[in-house]
């Protein structure tokens, strides 16, 4: 490659990282003012007091995965 092509492929990279990181800069700017757009959740108050009254389950809800062993040995002895 001639000296000119190699600085003008060098120009073209740094035009596109250069709008690659306004892209970025942009979609950073653009979900800031999507979070300060919702309303923030009101405080709860309660009068009373807060209980649970459920148990921890003794054995798990789903049984633990055991793979069918489909293959054999077939090794030399």
């Amino acid at each position: 490659m001639s000296p000119a092509r190699l600085k003008n492929a060098a120009k073209i990279r740094r035009i596109a990282a250069v709008i690659g990181a306004g892209a970025v800069v942009a979609m950073g700017a653009a979900s800031v003012a999507a979070a300060e757009q919702q309303a923030p959740l009101a405080p709860r108050i309660d009068g009373g007091a807060t209980t649970t009254s459920t148990a921890p389950p003794t054995a798990p809800l789903t049984p633990s995965a055991s793979p069918v062993v489909k293959a054999t040995y077939s090794g030399k002895s």
